[in-house]
């Protein structure tokens, strides 16, 4: 049984309220789960979805929400929501997450600065490896991930967007 605060009581039934998910069964992470997602899709319900998960005693449930939020945030918002997490080491993962997003963003777009520096870090997570070779346009890029990708289907994807861009001969 979840152990239920007021205030976190009071905010589930504001939030479920505003986006017409009323009656919600506050115990039930499957619910509130489902409550999150609708506002996630919300900006105007982000402030209370925040309170929530500041709240939100299933650690996953709050590390999903805050992991997709740091995808619609900008990145100057990202550090509010990290710190809704309860414990450091959730903390510590979900700011590598907005990191690897900012390298996301950086290395995505058409045009990157010039440098002799490799585009590829081998540090990097598979989530954003596999996230590159799916999107990236760079063309050094994407031979650098279908060569050095930590996994086969980073490699692999890599590949076929070569393939299918004919950037690569």
């Amino acid at each position: 049984m979840l152990a239920v605060n007021r205030g976190f009581m009071s905010v589930i039934t504001e939030l479920a309220d505003i986006l017409d998910l009323s009656p919600i069964d506050i115990e039930s992470g499957h619910e509130r789960w489902r409550l999150y997602q609708r506002a996630m899709e919300a900006p105007s319900s982000w402030r209370l979805l925040a309170e929530a998960v500041g709240f939100e005693a299933d650690a996953a449930i709050a590390m999903s929400v805050v992991l997709r939020m740091l995808e619609k945030l900008p990145a100057e918002r990202r550090a509010e929501w990290i710190h809704k997490l309860s414990s450091e080491k959730e903390m510590d993962y979900a700011s590598q997450r907005s990191q690897e997003l900012q390298t996301f963003v950086d290395l995505s777009g058409d045009e990157l600065a010039s440098s002799s520096d490799p585009l590829f870090d081998p540090a990097w997570s598979v989530w954003l490896q596999l996230r590159l070779a799916e999107s990236a346009a760079n063309e050094d890029l994407l031979v650098q991930l279908s060569e050095e990708g930590a996994t086969k289907r980073v490699r692999s994807t890599a590949t076929a967007r070569l393939r299918r861009s004919r950037l690569r001969p």
